[in-house]
């Protein structure tokens, strides 16, 4: 039987960012707030966090989603 704490590190090593990916699923990674540090943008401090994908954050600024998922999957790994 697996500890919760073990689960977490499975699902952890599995967990790929997608378009409906929220931000508060993946902000508290260090990798992953310097990308967006990186790109100057200011969603760990926006109060829309909380409802926001990483959908909107390509679609509001303009990126392109393949290459900008890419850089955040890379990230976690």
């Amino acid at each position: 039987m697996f500890s919760e704490h073990a689960f977490f590190l499975v699902a952890e090593e599995k967990m790929k960012i997608t378009p409906e990916t929220k931000l508060t699923d993946i902000m508290a990674n260090p990798a992953v707030s310097e990308i967006f540090r990186k790109y100057s943008f200011m969603c760990p401090s926006c109060k829309g966090m909380v409802q926001d994908t990483v959908a909107h954050v390509i679609v509001n600024n303009g990126l392109d989603s393949v290459s900008f998922l890419k850089e955040l999957n890379d990230s976690i790994k």
